[in-house]
């Protein structure tokens, strides 16, 4: 819940009701962002209070197909392990390769911590969390390999575009066929939980002949 403040966070997480009239005025124009059951009804089965944060937290339950989402302000990390103002800076800074121990000693905390927090940050899948539905799924795919750096070794980006945005990135240790495959099906893994069937009717990857055998 994008709440215009922390103290706006916590006044809405104490009132369920509050939470389902927020929820349904970001529906209509954030649509995308819901399940799309959503429209068929909610409940508000239960709470339970963070004891770190000291911040009440709601389970949403859709009517149909009753599957459960955990509903949280956006000031705090999904995992409810710290305030998001709180470690930004560390986590961007993280990005350019400074070691956790470094980010401890500059921005506080243990080396553990930013690490949980950094890997947190890459459960989420782009597919499922900004593509609810089969409808705007591009038919048309484009792969791309570009070699970069991992844990202080040569690695290999795996990125998946169309439709005028990225839809999956994975990171692939050596630039093989089998590797490469891994990396990109972690993509077809994710759109195949928003729609079973799918699959792109084109994949454009590059010239050259691991990318193109990945994708056979």
């Amino acid at each position: 819940m994008p709440c215009e403040s922390e103290a706006e966070d916590r006044q809405v997480g104490e009132d369920g009701g509050r939470v389902r009239q927020f929820l349904e005025k970001l529906w209509t124009p954030h649509r995308e962002l819901f399940p799309e059951e959503f429209g068929a009804g909610v409940q508000l089965p239960d709470s339970y209070r963070s004891v770190k944060q000291e911040l009440r937290v709601r389970r949403l339950r859709l009517k149909a197909p009753g599957a459960v989402f955990l509903v949280r302000p956006a000031s705090v990390l999904p995992y409810l392990n710290a305030q998001t103002a709180e470690i930004e800076k560390a986590l961007d800074v993280r990005q350019w390769g400074v070691p956790f121990e470094a980010l401890a000693y500059g921005f506080g905390r243990e080396a553990m911590f930013y690490d949980r927090a950094w890997v947190s940050l890459g459960r989420k899948a782009i597919v499922g969390m900004t593509v609810k539905a089969a409808e705007p799924w591009p038919k048309d795919l484009l792969a791309d390999e570009k070699p970069t750096g991992h844990c202080g070794h040569r690695a290999y980006g795996a990125t998946t575009g169309g439709g005028g945005g990225v839809l999956g990135a994975a990171v692939a240790p050596e630039a093989a066929t089998a590797r490469l495959h891994a990396a990109d099906g972690e993509l077809l893994a994710a759109a195949r939980e928003v729609e079973p069937e799918s699959q792109p009717q084109t994949v454009c990857p590059e010239g050259w002949r691991a990318p193109r055998e990945a994708w056979q």
